[in-house]
């Protein structure tokens, strides 16, 4: 929407939202199989879905909340050459809301909703798990957490200025920490369908009639040791090989091809600058944290470490 919503202004960060959006996302596999499940529950009073399904709260909020709504009347009223749109942040809101392509079926608050919600869902947890998981490891593997010091120190003199995201790219051994940090936390880890609507398809002597649905893990292809040799070890320096390229197209936590994530980038940029800039100015050390808790040990569509773990545990000191 443009705006923040203040989280790092409450006590422990607001970590309830997220505790509870973890539970409600363990609501997949009924939601797969019964369809009509959060339709009925979107005819729910508010009230009674909260006490029905109260790991659903997170959601519930931004469903029923009136940010959206307010939001939309507000883009709606303002003409697209206005000044005051020079004054406003640009959301993919603003352009829906002004974009001729998009038909008024599209526009209306529901759909808005659904939208928003969706944002808020994919951009949360798969980035952040990423950003745990490659944490752990670091501090888990000394030598390999030294060389990214030494990279880091080299390539940014000043810690107070952080190149762009263009520029981190280039850093070698950052690119290979971050390339094996989305390997292990994988992305999405349930199988995704995709139909082939109009051909059949030919996979090496098989023909896979049309309409059939072919699917397949992000865990099967970034865990299969023909393509990372002792792949639960966390090893940038497959990365730095001659067969890196190669390698590049196992490299899936994003989907490929024309179903890809739309937030690749956004979130490509995200994690870059993240680690870039935590590990340039803040010393870490694990505090009672161990590989369970990054291990994946239930598959909600993304993947859930074991039942009761507390997450990645630091101690931090700057550097």
């Amino acid at each position: 929407m443009g705006s923040s919503v203040g989280f790092l202004n409450h006590d422990g960060f607001n970590e309830t939202w997220f505790t509870e959006f973890l539970r409600n996302v363990q609501l997949v596999h009924v939601i797969c199989n019964f369809p009509w499940y959060p339709k009925l529950a979107k005819k729910l009073p508010l009230w009674l879905r909260s006490c029905l399904i109260p790991q659903a709260s997170p959601l519930v909020e931004i469903h029923h909340g009136r940010q959206f709504s307010n939001l939309w009347l507000e883009l709606r009223t303002v003409p697209q050459d206005d000044d005051k749109k020079c004054n406003m942040s640009p959301t993919v809101f603003y352009e829906m809301a002004h974009n001729t392509k998009v038909t008024a079926g599209e526009k209306t608050i529901t759909r808005l909703t659904d939208e928003g919600v969706l944002f808020v869902v994919a951009g949360n947890e798969t980035t952040g798990n990423m950003l745990s998981v490659v944490t752990f490891h670091l501090l888990n593997n000394p030598e390999t957490l030294r060389k990214l010091y030494k990279e880091l120190d080299e390539a940014i003199p000043d810690a107070t200025i952080i190149p762009r995201w263009q520029g981190l790219e280039q850093i070698s051994y950052l690119s290979a920490v971050i390339k094996e940090g989305l390997r292990l936390s994988y992305g999405v880890v349930s199988r995704m369908p995709r139909v082939s609507p109009i051909l059949p398809i030919t996979y090496k002597s098989w023909t896979i009639t049309l309409g059939t649905p072919v699917s397949m893990s992000t865990m099967s292809i970034h865990d299969n040791a023909s393509i990372f040799p002792s792949p639960s070890n966390f090893q940038p320096e497959r990365w730095l090989q001659p067969n890196a390229a190669e390698l590049q197209k196992y490299l899936v936590p994003f989907c490929r091809g024309t179903r890809a994530c739309v937030g690749m980038n956004l979130a490509y940029a995200e994690i870059f600058i993240t680690v870039a800039v935590l590990f340039r100015r803040f010393d870490f050390g694990l505090w009672r944290t161990g590989r369970e808790d990054v291990e994946v040990a239930h598959e909600y569509h993304i993947p859930q470490v074991k039942r009761g773990s507390k997450g990645v545990k630091v101690t931090v000191r700057r550097r």
